[in-house]
């Protein structure tokens, strides 16, 4: 798999722009080391990739997260939480297979979702169980063809494993589809 180059407009407080700082992805690990001091470990397949950025804005504490993992996840990459502020960085389709956070959810229950593109599962408890068989085939339209979508029409849980940014929308769709069907609402 060829992983795609990733453009980003930003510069870095550091002395060099961003995309000086930022040849490699270990490079930019050594840059989120200096900026929020996280340490990173690579999969094999990650260490080779190349993340491209132009400079023109500045890069400040409160939205290098953000950038960072985003330019991952367009790059095919993820980060996955280790411990503490060690992570490590890995293909998306072997991301989806690591120990993800899982992030519960309801009708009434917002979910707390980190603002970043880190992969993490979202465990939405329906309300109406019946709904979550109609659900589960509806969201599967609106999430990124690497994700996973599976549920239980007994249990009425849906699970959904995405980025974080993906999955709050699919937390807003999920939602609008925990309602009585039009047979048990003739019931009530």
């Amino acid at each position: 798999m060829v992983l795609g180059a990733v453009s980003l407009s930003f510069t870095t407080s550091f002395a060099a722009t961003w995309s000086e700082s930022c040849p490699d992805l270990k490079a930019c690990a050594d840059v989120m080391h200096e900026t929020l001091g996280q340490n990173y470990a690579f999969s094999p397949e990650a260490v080779d990739a190349k993340l491209h950025f132009s400079n023109h804005f500045e890069i400040q504490k409160e939205n290098a997260e953000l950038i960072f993992t985003s330019a991952l996840y367009d790059a095919g990459l993820s980060r996955v939480h280790l411990t503490g502020d060690a992570y490590k960085i890995v293909k998306l389709s072997e991301a989806r297979s690591e120990n993800l956070p899982i992030i519960k959810a309801s009708e009434t229950e917002a979910p707390t979702l980190p603002n970043n593109y880190d992969l993490s599962t979202l465990s939405y408890s329906f309300t109406n169980k019946a709904a979550a068989k109609y659900a589960e085939n509806a969201i599967r339209s609106f999430v990124n063809i690497l994700s996973r979508v599976w549920g239980s029409q007994d249990t009425g849980v849906i699970f959904v494993t995405d980025n974080n940014k993906n999955l709050a929308r699919a937390y807003q769709i999920l939602k609008t589809q925990d309602v009585a069907t039009v047979k048990q609402a003739k019931k009530q």
